[in-house]
């Protein structure tokens, strides 16, 4: 499952945690123990899933939802709030955790971890189009006298 983070926090560059990066009590940790700390243990995010997907097996994943686009739509017009998705799983089972690689995990049975957003423009109506609606539309109207 994905959801939004709504505070900022940094990303980790290993372990064991270092100054400033981010650690499940610390958005920010100080590389001694403390830190800017989450208000949540294990960070703050949205109440609401933004997409989920059931991996069982190794290899590509893919996730495509509504919540996403939404996502990054808002992303897109106010940058300031964009502070990425946590990855959220259910691991009560035996046998249900799951890796995730990221950009820095370098290249993982030929396949280098990567954010791919995949989308459609749809081009804005031509002056002709709108010199024609707009005629079109005076017709009629004048045509109803």
């Amino acid at each position: 499952m994905t959801r939004r983070i709504t505070p900022s926090g940094t990303e980790a560059s290993g372990a064991p945690a270092l100054i400033n990066d981010t650690t499940w009590l610390y958005r920010t940790a100080d590389g001694a123990g403390g830190g800017l700390a989450w208000n949540n243990v294990g960070g703050d995010y949205s109440a609401f899933f933004s997409a989920s997907l059931l991996t069982t097996t190794t290899g590509l994943q893919t996730w495509s939802s509504l919540g996403l686009l939404n996502d990054v739509r808002s992303f897109a017009l106010d940058p300031s709030q964009n502070f990425g998705w946590f990855l959220l799983g259910d691991e009560s089972t035996m046998g249900t955790t799951r890796r995730f690689d990221s950009a820095y995990s370098g290249s993982v049975g030929g396949i280098v971890p990567r954010l791919e957003i995949e989308f459609t423009t749809i081009p804005a109506p031509g002056a002709l189009a709108w010199i024609a609606v707009t005629g079109l539309t005076g017709f009629i109207a004048r045509r109803k006298r």
